[in-house]
């Protein structure tokens, strides 16, 4: 990452990247990332080398933040018919097996009221406001919910999932 920001200030600066630079700038970088390799000693290439392999798995490219948070959009009736079935299945008595066999018939139709999103557990508090339902954070428009903009009379006003939104 150093290379790539040490490279485009030294061949751009303050300036535009113009097309005709391409080339220039590419072929610069190959060679800073070989003179650079050459030198670097991976942690991770070592845990292969010697065949430590437990080591191995915990290398990630990319840090996650946050989680997967999943909201269940409560649009028109029958998504508040597929949201009370669901809650019925979770709080009855019915062994787990039964359970799972209830839930499955209307997975499908479920999941199309639900979308996931990436938070970190400050702002899932600072957004939602409650805590999840059985996993899930509902929205309902009837509650005035703000994280999550729908109008079906506009579409054009509908701009879905406000990650901006703030209590404060």
């Amino acid at each position: 990452m150093n290379i790539s920001k040490t490279l485009i200030s030294k061949f751009i600066g303050d300036e535009k990247l113009e097309e005709k630079n391409y080339l220039s700038l590419i072929e610069n970088y190959f060679i800073e990332l070989q003179k650079v390799g050459a030198n670097l000693k991976s942690e991770f290439l070592e845990f292969i080398l010697n065949l430590e392999f437990e080591n191995v798995g915990k290398f990630s490219l990319i840090e996650e933040k946050g989680s997967d948070k999943q909201i269940f959009l409560l649009l028109n009736h029958e998504a508040r018919i597929l949201w009370n079935n669901y809650k019925e299945i979770i709080e009855s008595d019915l062994p787990s097996y039964t359970k799972k066999l209830n839930l499955k018939v209307n997975k499908a139709k479920f999941y199309d009221y639900v979308i996931s999103v990436r938070l970190n557990e400050d702002a899932a508090q600072n957004i939602f406001q409650k805590e999840a339902e059985y996993g899930f954070y509902v929205w309902d428009r009837e509650n005035d919910d703000t994280f999550y903009i729908y109008d079906s009379s506009n579409l054009n006003l509908s701009t879905g999932f406000n990650r901006n939104f703030s209590s404060l």
